[in-house]
């Protein structure tokens, strides 16, 4: 359950000794995109209190992102758990309950995804330049 959950099923049920496959250094090599979807699977496992999510999308697709996060998210909520997420790419936290922007080191900004859009700071600029590459990338 927990690698449909986090989208590394099929994948695996293709490896050579399925979910007993070695992987990394001494086992079977794997992509980045797979790598960070077999840590979520980990983590699902594991069902701490506190998850802690560090560019844990970076190296997925679009599509693969958006399902992945649709399954975390929906986790999160059912177990009730308190999650952190770092991250460049803004779609992966936009539905978060409270988002803190960092600038140089410091906090810029922080509140709900529409609260940081209609304040039209550092938040709503990025937001902005990234939803126009995916409507750019989604065209074509």
């Amino acid at each position: 359950a927990a690698g449909q959950r986090a989208k590394i099923h099929s994948i695996i049920t293709t490896l050579p000794d399925g979910y007993k496959t070695m992987v990394g250094e001494r086992g079977m090599m794997i992509s980045g995109g797979e790598k960070q979807r077999l840590a979520v699977s980990r983590l699902i496992l594991k069902d701490p209190p506190l998850l802690f999510f560090d560019e844990a999308t970076s190296a997925l697709d679009t599509h693969t992102e958006q399902a992945l996060m649709q399954n975390i998210n929906s986790i999160l909520k059912e177990k009730s758990r308190t999650s952190v997420f770092v991250a460049h790419r803004l779609r992966t936290i936009f539905d978060s309950d409270k988002i803190i922007v960092l600038k140089d080191g410091s906090v810029a900004e922080n509140g709900t995804h529409r609260e940081l859009v209609d304040t039209g700071g550092v938040y709503s600029d990025l937001w902005s330049v990234q939803e126009t590459l995916f409507a750019e990338t989604e065209k074509g």
